[in-house]
């Protein structure tokens, strides 16, 4: 992804009370849509990131107390590659 392309993607996540972080111990390559207490899904969230070239593919999700498929006051993120 180029700079810019990144810009675009950090404005659209925060437009849905998102974030876009480098994920801790990891590359710098490797980015974080952090969504924290939000009703933004996943699917939502899945939309927005292939909307910017990322390959379905390389999208993790992962989740912190929270049930898959609900994204209802909880924590999850999904991990991809830049």
């Amino acid at each position: 992804m180029t700079d810019h392309q990144l810009a675009g993607l950090a404005l659209e996540l925060s437009r849905h009370n998102s974030r876009l972080v480098t994920s801790l111990g990891a590359s710098p390559t490797w980015l974080t849509a952090d969504v924290d207490g939000t009703r933004l899904t996943e699917w939502t969230l899945l939309d927005v990131l292939t909307g910017y070239g990322l390959p379905s593919q390389q999208i993790v999700f992962q989740y912190a107390d929270q049930a898959y498929g609900l994204a209802l006051p909880g924590r999850y993120w999904a991990t991809f590659h830049q």
